[in-house]
């Protein structure tokens, strides 16, 4: 299951809460393609594209940038601008969804909660693309508003690209 869906601050004491920590090279890896975040500059900052997220179509249009999604091997359409980056991400916690499968759940700042909020709002049918340095890791459907300033990145088969993200989103 690949989805994104607004939830509520964890509750449970057995949730694994990521500390920050100093910033290193780390690699993300779909299908066979590497996506390498470059060190931070000095100061506790990730780069935002670490992370970006974009509204996307299924039907390229003249302002629409195509990219594949590698896992499924879709082409998707991006819109030109990001609706957020890793800056836009306040906190990033690993948990497991009901199949055991390793997901990650970001809370936003006000900012990024706004505009988020704002783009689900009027874009419902759409995808949203989470993307690291021009690879798509996932692209779901917008079913439902995202308006509590959270949300969950998560998919069968991406374990590893969401622990290793979860890890380069911790430092601030």
């Amino acid at each position: 299951m690949i989805g994104l869906q607004p939830t509520k601050r964890p509750t449970s004491p057995t949730a694994m809460r990521l500390t920050r920590v100093s910033f290193h090279l780390i690699a993300i890896s779909v299908a066979g393609i590497s996506c390498q975040a470059v060190p931070a500059p000095p100061g506790p900052t990730v780069p935002e594209n670490v992370l970006l997220v974009y509204l996307a179509d299924a039907s390229p249009a003249p302002h629409l940038t195509p990219s594949l999604i590698p896992t499924t091997g879709e082409t998707i359409y991006l819109d030109s601008e990001p609706v957020l980056t890793a800056r836009d991400v306040q906190e990033a916690e690993l948990k497991s969804d009901s199949f055991g499968n390793p997901m990650l759940e970001l809370s936003l700042t006000p900012a990024g909660s706004q505009r988020l909020s704002d783009a689900t709002l009027r874009n419902r049918g759409k995808r949203l693309a989470f993307v690291c340095q021009s690879v798509v890791l996932v692209a779901p459907l917008i079913f439902d508003p995202i308006t509590d300033g959270t949300a969950v990145i998560g998919g069968e088969g991406l374990g590893t690209e969401i622990e290793q993200l979860a890890r380069e989103l911790q430092v601030r």
